[in-house]
């Protein structure tokens, strides 16, 4: 009876609804000693918290729900980890995933890549972060499991836009061919409104933006309260002039800081946004201060950034010259070359010194110069007969995630064995 009340929890019409029943179900599949019913309703239990933006809670529950069921539910707990901050402890669990040696097997399910994917973006390592998306790709085909797909072509897309080319980002998002998957319809919104809000359509972007705003109170979806959308949604309404898509971005980073005490990214955004919104340095001093104590380097250099041009605008230029050089620094140093070129066009309009010349050209898509630094290094160290687990040791990665460098390694320099990868190193 547990089993099947628990199973009918979902269906109920608001999350505070579905808590309490799961909660009452819990408590009688624990009385009746029932495993599957305790499953079920730690569950329905985690998918409430997530729902309702309460991270620590769905932290709690999913260990819970771990002690029921195995390791089944460990990209859980991780991907609750990243969301309260807590990389470190994330890592440690990521890095205890046996790891498949050949170059071409990788031990980790879908649910696992699509962990060190999100720990890859939110640590803004943007070439590991594209490798683990492409590989969650790859699994979802090879087995059939496309749960991924959604956040990897976003990713792919993320990662394409930030390093200033909105064309290759769109299509990764959109791929081309009548078999080509299509994103669900709010995935597709928010990347295609960040999208159109850094080559410049606001209004594009606050159109796609202001329903989901909207609606974000009655969602039983889990983007509110991912600590990444609200800065731009606040961005697309201020400068698209709609105010009531500012004010309820601002109210989603307030609310999600509230239901995350003490975490900085949630603090940081929501001190953030409300600076934006009212257009107050201090309150945006106040959040790169706070953001200097988040692990997540992309965000405190758009707090930088965002600093920088308020601070201008009220004319402390030296002030603002240090938060935007410094922002500078911290996107070139991730390669996120779309900002940096923001950054320059204001410092050059300001006057306060020239544009750079133009920067590199695209990277290739084949061959040795189209490896990214990372994949270099992988590349020669097996090529000098490091194994995966030797050479993630001496990069400081997880064998898992060298495992994915050297197929991408594979895939660029047409090779297909670590014998033919070191032949060729020693030709080059």
């Amino acid at each position: 009876m547990a089993a099947a009340r628990t199973l009918a929890l979902i269906q109920l019409g608001t999350t505070q609804e579905a808590g309490a029943a799961a909660d009452a179900a819990l408590a009688e599949a624990r009385t009746a000693g029932d495993p599957t019913a305790e499953g079920l309703a730690l569950r329905t239990l985690v998918a409430v918290a997530w729902q309702d933006g309460r991270h620590e809670l769905a932290h709690r529950r999913t260990r819970e729900l771990r002690a029921v069921t195995g390791a089944d539910h460990l990209a859980d707990e991780i991907r609750c980890l990243q969301l309260l901050d807590r990389f470190d402890d994330a890592a440690r669990l990521l890095d205890a995933v046996p790891d498949g040696a050949p170059a071409d097997v990788d031990a980790r399910t879908p649910d696992l890549v699509h962990a060190q994917m999100w720990q890859e973006v939110n640590l803004g390592r943007l070439d590991e972060a594209e490798a683990q998306a492409r590989t969650l790709l790859r699994l979802a085909d090879e087995l059939g499991q496309h749960s991924g797909t959604v956040d990897a072509r976003s990713v792919l897309a993320f990662v394409a836009l930030i390093r200033g080319d909105p064309a290759e980002a769109r299509h990764r998002l959109h791929p081309d061919g009548p078999h080509a998957p299509r994103l669900h319809d709010t995935a597709r919104r928010l990347m295609d409104g960040w999208i159109s809000l850094l080559v410049g359509d606001a209004a594009a972007a606050a159109e796609l933006f202001a329903p989901l705003v909207a609606s974000a109170a009655r969602s039983r979806e889990y983007w509110p309260w991912f600590p990444l959308w609200t800065r731009p949604q606040v961005q697309a309404g201020l400068a698209a002039g709609h105010p009531a898509l500012v004010t309820g971005a601002v109210e989603l980073a307030r609310a999600g800081a509230d239901r995350n005490p003490g975490v900085p990214a949630f603090a940081g955004l929501a001190l953030l946004t409300r600076g934006l919104a009212d257009a107050d340095p201090r309150t945006l001093d106040e959040a790169v201060d706070v953001l200097r104590g988040c692990p997540r380097p992309l965000l405190l250099a758009s707090a930088l950034a965002d600093s920088g041009v308020l601070h201008l605008a009220a004319g402390a230029d030296q002030t603002a010259t240090a938060r935007l050089e410094e922002a500078r620094r911290r996107y070139a140093e991730l390669g996120a070359t779309l900002p940096v070129a923001a950054i320059d066009r204001t410092l050059a309009d300001a006057g306060i010194r020239p544009l750079p010349p133009p920067g590199r050209s695209p990277r290739p898509t084949s061959g040795w110069t189209s490896l990214t630094d990372t994949e270099r290094l992988v590349a020669t160290l097996v090529g000098d007969g490091h194994t995966n687990r030797t050479a993630a040791t001496a990069l400081g990665i997880s064998p898992n995630t060298v495992g994915t460098h050297l197929r991408a390694v594979f895939a660029k320099l047409d090779v297909h064995s670590r014998v033919q990868l070191a032949n060729l190193l020693n030709r080059h």
